[in-house]
């Protein structure tokens, strides 16, 4: 399947919500729903409590698989992908803990709370079902996008300048590119090399770059081009 590791990405970083399968003492699947927020490569990273059943079966067998699929009426005929690997407790970096709290619901307030850690998921391959006859497997280095540069530490101060002085860009983009309505309240999240989470209204949104950004100054130059191509410059 053409660019399977780049759709993979995609239909992971659109969404927060997902299923993890862990295994329990016994050695059955045990389910659970969770949120989770992707770093720069792709990689998924959790919040967990340790009273919580999943974390307790991830301490004693780290392996796991998270399932994320696009919502509609057909669930059959949607996108959805299984991811596969071990899940383990990880101290994320200051620039990248900053993005997990902007991107995990609740996160400060849970991250006040005794018995909370971050978790992230290392992936060793996914299965991918793009749409009907569309389906493959991706390997774990495959799936992981090359970030490098300076765009991870930078992202903080970007997000809040874009969030302080541009925000009729940031509410074009939801206009535009996400077909809402205008009037709304629009708020960048995060930005990483293959495009930004946006929330409009409370609506979580995700929005590609035309194109693959490695540093700020690429991050700045696709933010203005899409800034003035959708009225908003």
């Amino acid at each position: 399947m053409k660019d399977a590791a780049q759709r993979a990405r995609h239909l992971l970083r659109s969404h927060y919500q997902g299923a993890l399968a862990t295994l329990d003492a016994q050695g059955m699947p045990f389910a659970s729903a969770l949120h989770y927020a992707c770093d720069h490569h792709g990689r998924p990273w959790f919040l967990l409590s340790h009273l919580a059943e999943h974390t307790r079966h991830l301490l004693a067998d780290p392996r796991a698989s998270l399932l994320v699929w696009q919502p509609g009426q057909d669930l059959l005929a949607a996108a959805r992908m299984t991811l596969l690997g071990r899940i383990v407790a990880a101290e994320p970096d200051d620039a990248l803990r900053a993005r997990l709290l902007r991107l995990l619901p609740g996160a400060t307030r849970y991250l006040a709370l005794p018995g909370f850690h971050f978790y992230t998921l290392q992936v060793e391959r996914v299965r991918l079902i793009a749409g009907f006859g569309e389906m493959g497997w991706v390997g774990g280095d495959a799936f992981a996008f090359p970030a490098q540069g300076d765009l991870a530490a930078a992202e903080a101060g970007a997000v809040a300048h874009m969030n302080a002085d541009h925000r009729e860009a940031v509410a074009a983009y939801c206009r535009h590119l996400c077909g809402l309505a205008g009037g709304m309240t629009a708020e960048m999240l995060a930005c990483d090399p293959e495009g930004m989470d946006l929330d409009c209204a409370g609506q979580r949104l995700r929005v590609d770059f035309p194109a693959p950004v490695q540093d700020v100054q690429a991050l700045r130059e696709a933010l203005v081009a899409m800034a003035w191509e959708n009225g908003g410059g």
